[in-house]
């Protein structure tokens, strides 16, 4: 069997829509059991926690690591708990960060995948990036300024790392291409 709906939106309400180890908010953030199906392990809210992709295959398949996603789980959840309380941020709040997310990773798989791109579109990115990081900086308290900072910090860092070089726009076709290539993909025109 697998998780309920219920349990699925409750477990991610409980975590913010992030992974429970590397606190990372994404729309890949799945709800995973900690003990296997396989291996007896249950349905129940208790053995759900929300993970990453990433943070699944370093946890998900390792016995002794299994005590160690509860206590983050557990930590996580109370640390989303503390960051909220007396914020207007309820499950309402949760689910249109959530949308804002999904349409950040679907502009982001736009611009990866080198499509048709706009000044529009990626006006529109920008304003969601800082919706989102505006919200984690009005929300921070005493408690959270730590996770706060290093979200905020650590999604600008690998952003940039990850994708290297800034964007060029072509002088011939307007069209953007990444800084490393010397000609336009799009018209052939020599970059420099």
């Amino acid at each position: 069997m697998a998780f309920s709906e219920y349990i699925k939106k409750d477990v991610m309400q409980k975590a913010g829509f992030c992974c429970c180890v590397c606190h990372r908010p994404s729309v890949s953030v799945e709800v995973h059991h900690i003990i296997p199906l396989s291996e007896g392990g249950d349905d129940t809210i208790e053995n759900a926690a929300p993970l990453c992709p990433s943070c699944h295959s370093d946890y998900g398949g390792n016995e002794e690591k299994r005590n160690r996603i509860k206590q983050m789980r557990d930590w996580w959840y109370k640390t989303v708990e503390q960051m909220y309380s007396g914020n207007i941020a309820g499950p309402e709040q949760l689910h249109k960060i959530h949308d804002i997310l999904q349409n950040v990773n679907a502009k982001q798989d736009s611009i990866l995948k080198r499509q048709q791109r706009h000044d529009s579109d990626l006006h529109e990115l920008k304003v969601q990036l800082k919706t989102i990081s505006n919200n984690a900086i009005d929300r921070m308290t005493m408690v959270n300024s730590d996770i706060t900072t290093s979200a905020v910090l650590g999604t600008a860092v690998s952003s940039i790392m990850s994708f290297g070089d800034p964007d060029l726009q072509c002088m011939r076709c307007k069209s953007f291409i990444d800084a490393r290539h010397k000609f336009c993909p799009n018209c052939g025109y020599y970059m420099g």
